[in-house]
Protein backbone atom coordinates (compact mmCIF):
# COMPACT_ATOMS: atom_id res chain seq x y z
CA UNK A 1 0.00 0.00 0.00
CA UNK A 2 1.33 3.36 -1.05
CA UNK A 3 1.46 6.01 1.75
CA UNK A 4 -0.62 9.12 1.19
CA UNK A 5 1.29 12.18 0.22
CA UNK A 6 0.86 15.07 2.65
CA UNK A 7 -0.30 18.32 1.16
CA UNK A 8 1.29 21.61 2.06
CA UNK A 9 -1.03 23.75 4.28
CA UNK A 10 -1.07 26.50 1.66
CA UNK A 11 -2.30 24.01 -0.93
CA UNK A 12 -5.13 22.99 1.39
CA UNK A 13 -6.03 26.63 1.97
CA UNK A 14 -6.31 27.16 -1.79
CA UNK A 15 -9.00 24.48 -1.96
CA UNK A 16 -11.30 26.36 0.43
CA UNK A 17 -13.51 29.11 -1.01
CA UNK A 18 -12.69 32.59 0.30
CA UNK A 19 -16.26 33.00 1.60
CA UNK A 20 -18.41 31.28 4.21
CA UNK A 21 -20.77 28.43 3.28
CA UNK A 22 -24.14 29.83 2.22
CA UNK A 23 -22.68 33.06 0.86
CA UNK A 24 -22.46 33.62 -2.86
CA UNK A 25 -18.91 34.89 -2.93
CA UNK A 26 -19.72 38.57 -3.36
CA UNK A 27 -18.39 39.40 0.07
CA UNK A 28 -17.09 42.78 -1.00
CA UNK A 29 -20.46 43.95 -2.35
CA UNK A 30 -21.77 47.23 -0.96
CA UNK A 31 -25.56 46.78 -0.59
CA UNK A 32 -27.76 49.51 -2.03
CA UNK A 33 -29.48 50.12 1.30
CA UNK A 34 -26.09 50.90 2.88
CA UNK A 35 -25.18 53.11 -0.08
CA UNK A 36 -28.45 55.03 0.32
CA UNK A 37 -27.99 55.43 4.08
CA UNK A 38 -24.41 56.64 3.58
CA UNK A 39 -25.47 59.07 0.85
CA UNK A 40 -28.20 60.55 3.05
CA UNK A 41 -25.63 61.61 5.65
CA UNK A 42 -23.41 63.39 3.10
CA UNK A 43 -23.85 66.11 0.49
CA UNK A 44 -25.14 64.67 -2.79
CA UNK A 45 -22.26 64.68 -5.27
CA UNK A 46 -22.42 63.55 -8.86
CA UNK A 47 -20.24 60.43 -9.30
CA UNK A 48 -17.36 60.45 -11.76
CA UNK A 49 -17.88 58.75 -15.10
CA UNK A 50 -15.64 55.85 -14.07
CA UNK A 51 -17.38 55.27 -10.68
CA UNK A 52 -19.26 52.03 -10.14
CA UNK A 53 -22.85 51.62 -11.32
CA UNK A 54 -24.08 51.54 -7.71
CA UNK A 55 -22.82 55.07 -7.12
CA UNK A 56 -24.59 56.27 -10.27
CA UNK A 57 -27.81 54.46 -9.33
CA UNK A 58 -27.90 55.93 -5.82
CA UNK A 59 -27.11 59.41 -7.13
CA UNK A 60 -29.75 59.24 -9.86
CA UNK A 61 -32.42 57.89 -7.53
CA UNK A 62 -31.74 60.42 -4.79
CA UNK A 63 -31.56 63.25 -7.29
CA UNK A 64 -35.00 62.26 -8.62
CA UNK A 65 -36.35 61.93 -5.08
CA UNK A 66 -35.06 65.41 -4.20
CA UNK A 67 -36.80 66.77 -7.30
CA UNK A 68 -39.99 65.05 -6.02
CA UNK A 69 -40.33 62.71 -8.97
CA UNK A 70 -42.78 60.04 -7.72
CA UNK A 71 -40.99 56.82 -8.70
CA UNK A 72 -37.47 57.66 -7.43
CA UNK A 73 -38.98 59.21 -4.29
CA UNK A 74 -40.98 56.03 -3.56
CA UNK A 75 -38.01 53.77 -4.35
CA UNK A 76 -35.64 55.72 -2.11
CA UNK A 77 -38.14 55.84 0.74
CA UNK A 78 -38.92 52.09 0.54
CA UNK A 79 -35.25 51.16 0.20
CA UNK A 80 -34.45 53.00 3.43
CA UNK A 81 -37.62 52.73 5.55
CA UNK A 82 -39.22 49.58 4.15
CA UNK A 83 -42.49 49.25 2.25
CA UNK A 84 -45.64 50.79 3.67
CA UNK A 85 -48.28 48.09 4.28
CA UNK A 86 -51.03 48.02 1.68
CA UNK A 87 -54.24 49.58 3.04
CA UNK A 88 -56.40 46.88 1.40
CA UNK A 89 -54.25 44.15 2.94
CA UNK A 90 -54.81 45.59 6.43
CA UNK A 91 -58.57 45.91 5.85
CA UNK A 92 -58.77 42.29 4.67
CA UNK A 93 -56.93 41.14 7.78
CA UNK A 94 -59.26 43.09 10.07
CA UNK A 95 -62.37 41.75 8.27
CA UNK A 96 -61.09 38.17 8.61
CA UNK A 97 -61.04 38.39 12.42
CA UNK A 98 -64.32 36.85 13.61
CA UNK A 99 -64.05 37.69 17.31
CA UNK A 100 -61.73 39.21 19.84
CA UNK A 101 -61.59 37.76 23.34
CA UNK A 102 -60.95 40.27 26.10
CA UNK A 103 -59.84 38.92 29.46
CA UNK A 104 -59.79 41.24 32.45
CA UNK A 105 -57.83 39.93 35.40
CA UNK A 106 -58.74 41.85 38.53
CA UNK A 107 -56.30 41.18 41.40
CA UNK A 108 -57.70 43.91 43.63
CA UNK A 109 -59.56 41.58 46.09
Amino acid sequence: MKPKKKMHPNSLANLKPPYKPGENGHQHAYPLKERFLHALDHPLKKPKDDDCAGAHLVYSTLEGAILREPTPFKEAWERIEGKVPDKHEIEATVKSISFIEVVIDDHSH
